[in-house]
């Protein structure tokens, strides 16, 4: 357990780190030292493996401070698993040199089977080290979903007999990918405007219509997207002393409130989920919920029914939604259809232009299926903007964005007094591969959240399967998933 009260870096800690920080992992006589052969091991650059090497020297920071546990990420941990290789500088001089302490890394540190610990300690060390080292990188330091998800991506194959493709960059970065094809898009239009015998593009010839289209198609969405986000909104107000409920009801409505509600009441053992008949069953109510948690949580009691708590509880709903409205953060609902009409408009127009061309295509006995795929996508994302409502306004999307930024951490892998927060301003997804998965199921049926034991794939001694082991210096307990460290 980590005690937040005490005060990071003294001589001390700062003594002990300098001599972790002064442990060599690079060796330029070496035929492969250990920086190229971790870099050749996991496909990193070698500005990749340092950085991972220097995660790792904080995660075995954070464990010689006697820490109850501490469990690494994947990617830490095969830094870890690798350097257990080089036996003579891990046993020799690492551990009883720079660390001052047999850093042990054993399976099964805590009792098997026991996911939600493992998930407590992974979220424990990313607090602590956010208290002394800032921010964990998401990049080395993913979230407690991501960290503890079935390792299915993560296999050992003889690159002899099996040929492997890297994912291009387009499918990783989509964003940029779009970009692209629209560039590409309007230089294929500019070029059609040159050659076009006619301004009026009802008689262009296919192709040249095509691109036209796709042009104003990207153009008219774009439009309708930036004009939902109402760039002259006032950004006079903020999230400041919103209670966790109005945090969820403004990062996702009311449907956030109840998961925020539920998920807490679950996460303090104060309900108990049945999944087959979708109901509630409340042991206790903590007398610390905000007003409309209480409210929702007492209407629970009555009737544990989760299919129509929705419709019970509207009337705490709306006193919040008031408040938030009153604040700045939200449109009332019919300013929000309005503004969602509004900004359909545009494609609207574009899905006109296209059935035109359609029709006069069909009269000339033209081909036009690609045109009529092209009008039934436009036609969806244009019943989408009509009919989905925008109801933040700038204000309040730069509160929840605060928000986010202040509590990253916690909603990536939250401590058990950091639920309210994490499920407010992501949902139920956070309790994703937990003890209260079924509930995440049940708002999400068709999630792939993985809500197996993950201590089972997590606490193999097999580095293949990414799970991780557990370790432990001579004072302190190992931990699931790998880690568990003890101070001098």
């Amino acid at each position: 357990m980590i005690d937040d009260r005490d005060e990071p870096w003294t001589d001390g800690t700062r003594a002990r780190w300098q001599r972790i920080r002064d442990h060599a992992f690079e060796d330029a006589q070496a035929p492969l030292d250990f920086v190229a052969k971790l870099a050749r091991e996991q496909d990193w650059s070698r500005a990749e493996a340092l950085a991972a090497i220097e995660e790792y020297r904080r995660y075995c920071f954070l464990a010689s401070l006697g820490i109850d546990a501490v469990v690494p990420s994947v990617a830490v941990d095969e830094v870890w698993h690798l350097h257990l290789t080089y036996t003579e500088d891990y046993w020799q001089r690492f551990c009883p040199m720079t660390l001052g302490f047999p850093f042990h890394h054993r399976p099964g540190g805590l009792v098997r089977g026991d996911a939600a610990q493992y998930r407590r300690g992974y979220a424990d060390t990313l607090a602590a080290y956010e208290r002394w080292f800032g921010p964990p990188p998401e990049r080395w330091w993913p979230g407690t979903a991501e960290r503890f998800r079935a390792p299915a991506r993560f296999r050992r194959v003889d690159t002899a007999q099996v040929w492997l493709l890297r994912k291009p960059t387009w499918a990783r970065r989509p964003g940029a990918f779009a970009a692209g094809i629209a560039a590409a898009a309007i230089a294929l239009v500019a070029s059609s405007f040159a050659e076009a015998a006619s301004l009026n593009p009802l008689v262009w010839s296919g192709p040249e219509f095509l691109l036209l289209f796709l042009l104003l198609m990207i153009v008219s969405v774009s439009f309708a997207l930036a004009k939902r986000r109402q760039v002259g909104d006032a950004r006079a107000s903020s999230a400041a002393g919103l209670d966790p409920s109005g945090m969820a009801m403004l990062a996702g409505g009311e449907a956030r409130v109840i998961e925020r509600v539920v998920g807490e009441l679950l996460a303090r053992n104060a309900a108990q989920f049945d999944a087959r008949s979708a109901r509630l069953s409340i042991t206790r109510v903590p007398d610390d919920l905000d007003p409309t948690a209480d409210a929702i949580t007492r209407e629970l009691q009555r009737d544990g029914q989760l299919g129509t708590l929705a419709t019970r509880s509207a009337g705490a709903m709306a006193a919040l939604r008031r408040t938030l409205e009153q604040r700045g953060l939200l449109r009332d609902r019919d300013a929000a259809a309005s503004l969602a009409r509004t900004s359909a408009m545009a494609p609207l127009l574009v899905l006109a232009l296209g059935l035109v061309k359609i029709a006069i295509g069909i009269a000339r006995d033209r081909p036009v299926a690609f045109l009529v795929v092209l009008c039934v996508l436009l036609a969806i994302v244009t019943l989408v903007l009509w009919f989905k409502r925008s109801e933040q306004t700038a204000a309040g999307r730069d509160a929840v964005a605060d928000l986010r930024r202040q509590h990253a951490r916690a909603v990536r892998a939250p401590r058990d007094h950091e639920w309210s927060i994490a499920l407010a301003l992501v949902g139920s997804s956070v309790l994703a591969g937990t003890a209260y998965a079924a509930f995440h199921d049940y708002r999400h049926p068709a999630s792939t959240s993985t809500s197996s034991d993950t201590s089972s794939s997590s606490s193999s001694s097999d580095s293949s399967d990414s799970g991780s082991d557990s370790g432990g210096g001579d004072s302190g307990g190992g931990c699931g998933g790998c880690g568990g460290g003890g101070g001098d």
